[in-house]
């Protein structure tokens, strides 16, 4: 009998086993101290949690696959799964998975729940969409600039400010604004998503991020994020109402790595296909010839719950109503 439960600290060689039979490069890492911090975190309300948090399936003992999830930072109200692992072809617990976080979480008060999947995992794309009721949410395209990172080094008069919390409302008005309307609004962000956490724990990523004024406001904003100071991804988040260079954002990135990473490294830009400015991005992309490495698809699903009324209505999340679709 299935059974889904929170992971224990004597399942990660079992994990491993998993991810060994699938012939997987991949490994699992969850450090003890995080599994006690979690168990705490258990208790918590949705807007409390920090870190992410792994769940198991069994089946009569015998571990099935496992789910790793997080609240969005500053919007808890939107989980991201992290990782789904599963035996080869035993979809069924996958699927098991994945609706459980759905209704466990979807129960807490979340809303939306996000994962980007790779291109080439046709059969796990076909789990989340048709096996659990996830829908298109864009494709992000991930670009390799590192051959060209020597030109970048020339350009000059590049103006750029630090991201600070006053920024943080601006910066979420100018990607919203940026949505193509039929990924509204399950993908609109908010100020806090932007401001840096009180409180950061076992975080792998390292990030920051810059803002471009054009008088008193932000016409672009962007994120550099790296997790081995080697493979660096620069996030850019344009206003297409405003002639904005390319080449001295990716300048302005290439400068601000070398500060602090004096060996080579690499930078890679994401494309987000779900943005109004992302086509013109394309181009210039195309035109210097340089390489597309991966795609990957973002699917979502909005949570809803029904509500027993003398006429059908949904509530979303369980904080506020919303009229028929």
């Amino acid at each position: 009998m299935l059974n889904i439960r929170r992971l224990g600290l004597f399942d990660k060689h079992k994990i491993k086993g998993i991810i060994k039979a699938n012939g997987s490069d991949g490994e699992f890492k969850y450090p003890v101290l995080k599994e006690i911090f979690c168990f705490i975190q258990s208790f918590l309300p949705l807007k409390m949690k920090l870190v992410s948090e792994t769940f198991v399936c069994t089946d009569n003992g015998d571990l099935k696959g496992v789910i790793s999830v997080k609240p969005v930072r500053g919007n808890p109200h939107r989980i991201n799964i992290l990782q789904l692992i599963f035996a080869n072809d035993d979809y069924t617990t996958g699927k098991e998975l994945v609706n459980f976080v759905v209704k466990h979480y979807g129960k807490m008060g979340a809303t939306v729940f996000k994962v980007v999947i790779n291109d080439e995992q046709k059969n796990l794309e076909d789990l989340f969409m048709h096996g659990c009721g996830f829908r298109c949410g864009s494709w992000e395209n991930l670009w390799d600039l590192t051959p060209d990172l020597e030109r970048f080094k020339d350009v000059t008069n590049v103006n750029y400010s630090q991201m600070t919390d006053s920024y943080a409302s601006q910066v979420a008005d100018l990607i919203n604004s940026e949505l193509l309307s039929h990924y509204k609004p399950a993908l609109e962000r908010n100020a806090n998503e932007f401001k840096p956490p009180v409180i950061e724990l076992f975080s792998s990523t390292n990030k920051s991020s810059f803002v471009k004024h054009f008088g008193k406001n932000i016409c672009a904003y962007f994120s550099i994020r790296n997790a081995d100071n080697k493979n660096f991804v620069l996030i850019p988040y344009l206003n297409s109402g405003y002639d904005v260079n390319y080449d001295e954002i990716i300048a302005f990135a290439v400068k601000t790595i070398s500060k602090f990473r004096m060996s080579d490294f690499n930078l890679y830009l994401c494309q987000q296909k779900n943005l109004k400015f992302s086509e013109e991005l394309e181009k210039y992309l195309h035109l210097h010839k340089y390489n597309c490495v991966s795609t990957s698809h973002v699917l979502i699903k909005e949570f809803y719950t029904p509500v027993k009324q003398e006429y059908q209505s949904f509530v979303f999340g369980e904080n506020g109503l919303v009229a028929n679709r």
